[in-house]
C-alpha cells in the first residue's frame, strides 16, 4: 500500500476540465491505494458545503476501478502562510505515515496548497530524501481556449469532459534537486564508510535511510571493530539477507587472532601508525606463541599464568621441563630476573631453535616493540612511517609489516580461513554501499 500525502488547493479536484494535481497524481500512480489530504479551515469548509472531492475521488475509482482509502485531515489553520505550524503537523504526519507504514512508499505532493505548504513538504522532503519518499510536481496543463464554461462550476460536467480522461497524459516529474541531496548524504556516507568510522556512519544512515537490514549491518561492523562478537540471531539475518558469511572461521583462537589482524589493518589503512604499534604489542606476544607451538611444538602457553591481569611464566615448571631453552634465556637476559611474558623473551626462544636461520620478521617486530611502543604510549608525540623506515634496524612501514605478519598467518594457518577474509571490511562497506 503506497500512500500519497497532499494538502488541497483551489485547483483540486479539477479545474479547466483538467486533472488538478492530486487526481492527476492518482491517475499516473496506480501502487497509490490510500490518500491523506491535509486541509485548512477554509478548505474544509469548502468541503463540507460542495463535497467537490469525495465526488472526484469516487468517479475516479469508478472510471479507473480503483480502490481508494481517503483520509480527510482537518487541520483547523487559518493562517495558512504559516511556516512554522505546518513544519509541525506535516513532519507529525510523516513520521507517523513511515513509522506505521514500513513497508509503504510515501509520496509528497508538492503542487497543491499554498507556498507555505509547498515549501515546507519540500524541506521534509530534503530531510527523508533516502527513505521511502519521493517528491511530486504536477505541471500545469495547456488549458484548451475554445472550451468554456458556463460561468458556475458544475463538477459533474468538470468530471465528464475532463480531458485527462482521454489524453492519457503524463504532467508528473520528481524534481531533480532533490538528487543533489540525495548525493551528497550518500558520499558523506561512502566516506565513513571507507574510514572505517561506522559509529559515525551509523548515525547518518539511521537519520537518512530505513532499511533495518544494512543498519544491522553497519551495527555488526562497528562492534566487530571493537572486537565485539554479534550474537548469532544477528548473523544469521545478516548471512541469509545479503548472502554472505560473517564468521566463515571455526576455530575460536584463530578467529580472534584474524579479527584482532583485520582491526590492525583498519588502522593502517587510515594511516594511524601510532595506533597500530600501540595495539601491537599484545598481538605480537599471541602469534610468537602460536609460532612456538605450530613451527617447534613447543607449547608454552602450558607454563603461563595470569597474575593480577599480566601474563607471568612459570620459571620452575619450565625450567624443569626445558632446562636448555631456560639456560639460553638465563644467559641472553645475564639472569633470567622477571617471569613476565614479554616479546624480547619469546624472540629469545625462537631464536634458541632457528638460531641463524631465524624468521627476520620476529626480529623486526621486537625491535619495533622496545623503540616505539613507550614512546607511543608515555610520550606526546606520534610516530609516522618515515621515521620507521628511517630506522637503521627496521627499514621497513606500517603496511609491510601487516603484509609479512599476513603471510606468516597464511603460513602457519592458510587452511583455517579463507583469503579474501582479508578483504573482509572493504567488502561489507561495498555490500552497504550497494544497498544505498
Amino acid at each position: 500500500m503506497d500512500i500519497l500525502f497532499s494538502c488541497i488547493g483551489k485547483t483540486d479536484p479539477v479545474k479547466h476540465y483538467h486533472d488538478g494535481a492530486v487526481l492527476h497524481i492518482l491517475r499516473n500512480y496506480p501502487q497509490i491505494s490510500k490518500v491523506v489530504l491535509f486541509m485548512s479551515k477554509e478548505i474544509m469548509d469548502y468541503h463540507k458545503k460542495f463535497d467537490y472531492y469525495n465526488i472526484a475521488f469516487e468517479d475516479f475509482m469508478q472510471k479507473t476501478e480503483r480502490q481508494l482509502d481517503i483520509e480527510y485531515i482537518d487541520s483547523g489553520l487559518e493562517q495558512v502562510d504559516d511556516y512554522d505550524e505546518f513544519f509541525d503537523q506535516f513532519n507529525k504526519i510523516l513520521k507517523g505515515l513511515l513509522h506505521e507504514n514500513p513497508d509503504s512508499h510515501i509520496y509528497l505532493n508538492i503542487s497543491s496548497g499554498t507556498p507555505a505548504m509547498k515549501a515546507t513538504l519540500l524541506i521534509l522532503a530534503v530531510e527523508n530524501v533516502n527513505k521511502k519518499v519521493t517528491l511530486i510536481q504536477v505541471t500545469d496543463p495547456k488549458y484548451v481556449k475554445e472550451i468554456k464554461e458556463n460561468g458556475k462550476f458544475d463538477i459533474l460536467d468538470q468530471l465528464t469532459n475532463n480531458i485527462d480522461n482521454t489524453e492519457n497524459s503524463h504532467r508528473c516529474k520528481n524534481p531533480s534537486m532533490l538528487m543533489f541531496f540525495k548525493n551528497k548524504i550518500k558520499n558523506q556516507l561512502i566516506s565513513l564508510l571507507n574510514n572505517y568510522n561506522y559509529e559515525g556512519a551509523l548515525t547518518i544512515y539511521k537519520e537518512n535511510y530505513d532499511d533495518k537490514n544494512v543498519k544491522l549491518l553497519i551495527e555488526h561492523l562497528r562492534k566487530r571493530l571493537l572486537l565485539e562478537k554479534d550474537n548469532e540471531r544477528n548473523v544469521e539475518k545478516l548471512n541469509e539477507y545479503f548472502n554472505i558469511n560473517c564468521y566463515p572461521i571455526n576455530n575460536r583462537r584463530i578467529e580472534e587472532i584474524i579479527e584482532y589482524f583485520l582491526l590492525l589493518q583498519t588502522m593502517v589503512n587510515k594511516k594511524q601508525v601510532t595506533e597500530f604499534l600501540l595495539r601491537l604489542n599484545p598481538f605480537i606476544k599471541e602469534i610468537e606463541i602460536l609460532y612456538l607451538k605450530e613451527k617447534h611444538n613447543l607449547k608454552i602457553d602450558n607454563y603461563i599464568k595470569k597474575v593480577n591481569h599480566r601474563d607471568d611464566l612459570d620459571l620452575d615448571e619450565f625450567k624443569r621441563d626445558y632446562p636448555e631453552i631456560y639456560g639460553y634465556l638465563d644467559n641472553k637476559f645475564n639472569g633470567i630476573n622477571s617471569n613476565n611474558i614479554s616479546i624480547q623473551l619469546l624472540t629469545y626462544v625462537i631464536e634458541f631453535f632457528e638460531k641463524e636461520n631465524m624468521n627476520k620478521l620476529f626480529v623486526t617486530l621486537n625491535e619495533i616493540n622496545s623503540r616505539y611502543r613507550n614512546s607511543a604510549a608515555h610520550e606526546l608525540f606520534s610516530v609516522t612511517d618515515e621515521e620507521i623506515m628511517n630506522n637503521p634496524n627496521i627499514k621497513t612501514h606500517s603496511r609491510k609489516l601487516l603484509k609479512d605478519i599476513w603471510e606468516l598467518l597464511r603460513g602457519l594457518y592458510g587452511n583455517h580461513f579463507p583469503d579474501n577474509i582479508i578483504n573482509l571490511y572493504d567488502h561489507l562497506n561495498n555490500v552497504i554501499i550497494e544497498h544505498l
